[in-house]
């Protein structure tokens, strides 16, 4: 009887157990907002309604960043990327073993990843309703934009436009009804554009003029309050230190600073939304 009661408190432990591991696992925070500028909302499942995202707030899987008008988020994201989600667009990030995915579903991001950063077998992908680009130690640009209303979501009704300024990126169609890969990967390479409207194969990639190039980057430049701090090593640092769930509200983390890679290549160089300088002429990596 004793030996009954004693296994049957066992299990209720650790049934009691299970689920708060779950939930820790869960919490985990996957980014760090490092600059806001506008109206940016948050939406996750303890958050359906959603709320303004804040400057050093927390960003952990499956939540989704919405920008208003003339709005901004940068998201030091994994400890191993920048992203700049751009005004009027919808992010959402998801991970799986090897793989932290980018979903765009609307909008313009740009991505600096630091090669260094990223664990052999690793990659980072950029998700769009009808492409998915895997990138490795490279700033590139994706914009998505929906040529009919909200209530039709198929593929068709999408234009993915992949602009490359450093690095190489494996561009691949999804197929419209699975939304799986389809079909041989195309490999673009810096000053890369490729345009893929609809379920419609991959086309050539056109090469950006040096004048077509100065314009995207200028595109992108960010009119944001400087945020006084340190390297993007100390932030990426200060994430792997940060406890989660240390704050209130939706996920204050822990303080952030100005991320800021650097290029040791001559030649053009490129300043992101106020991230990251590189050179597209350049085979090396982000530093």
């Amino acid at each position: 009887m004793r030996s009954t009661r004693r296994m049957l408190g066992a299990f209720l432990a650790l049934v009691s157990i299970a689920p708060a591991a779950a939930a820790s696992a869960e919490m985990t925070p996957v980014g760090l907002v490092t600059r806001l500028d506008g109206s940016v909302t948050l939406t996750r499942a303890a958050l359906p309604q959603g709320t303004s995202l804040k400057f050093r707030d927390e960003v952990f899987v499956a939540d989704r960043i919405t920008t208003g008008e003339q709005s901004l988020a940068r998201i030091l994201f994994g400890g191993k990327a920048l992203v700049t989600v751009r005004e009027r667009s919808v992010l959402t990030i998801t991970e799986a073993p090897g793989v932290s995915t980018l979903h765009v579903g609307v909008g313009k991001i740009a991505v600096a990843v630091v090669k260094e950063r990223v664990k052999p077998g690793e990659t980072i992908d950029i998700r769009t309703p009808n492409a998915v680009a895997t990138i490795r130690g490279t700033v590139v640009i994706a914009e998505v934009s929906r040529e009919t209303s909200e209530a039709d979501n198929s593929a068709a009704n999408y234009t993915t436009t992949i602009t490359i300024l450093k690095g190489v990126v494996d561009l691949r169609r999804l197929d419209g009804l699975t939304r799986q890969p389809v079909g041989p990967a195309l490999s673009l390479r810096a000053v890369d554009r490729v345009r893929i409207t609809g379920a419609a194969a991959l086309p050539l990639p056109e090469k950006l003029s040096p004048e077509a190039t100065q314009q995207v980057i200028n595109e992108l430049r960010a009119k944001v309050k400087e945020v006084p701090g340190a390297s993007a090593t100390v932030l990426m640092d200060e994430m792997h230190r940060s406890p989660a769930g240390s704050a209130s509200g939706n996920g204050v983390g822990p303080t952030a600073t100005t991320a800021a890679f650097k290029s040791k290549s001559p030649g053009l160089q490129v300043k992101l939304p106020g991230t990251a300088v590189v050179n597209p002429s350049s085979k090396g990596s982000l530093r």
